[in-house]
């Protein structure tokens, strides 16, 4: 499903400007939509589901481009069990 900004600020509660800011890095990818004269940029729900795991990757002290490095790299394990080990990771 493509979802534009306001719909992935009210599904994940990260705010507009963090989504773009996060585009703009390369997080997440760039796509655009054409609605008729006017371009909208548009997100995938695996797009939405990883906004979610950086935030939660984020509060718990990783950086910007490391949370993303976990998520691309070890996304199949992000559960419960992973995410406390990564908790005690960060307060190291």
């Amino acid at each position: 499903m493509n979802n534009r900004i306001l719909r992935v600020e009210r599904l994940t509660g990260i705010p507009r400007q963090r989504v773009r800011y996060y585009r703009e890095k390369g997080i997440i990818p760039s796509r655009k939509e054409k609605a008729g004269s006017r371009q909208f940029y548009v997100y995938q729900d695996e797009d939405i589901e990883k906004l979610k795991w950086i935030d939660r990757l984020l509060t718990m002290g990783l950086k910007l481009n490391n949370a993303a490095f976990v998520y691309e790299h070890h996304r199949d394990k992000l559960s419960g069990d992973f995410l406390e080990l990564l908790k005690i990771i960060s307060v190291n």
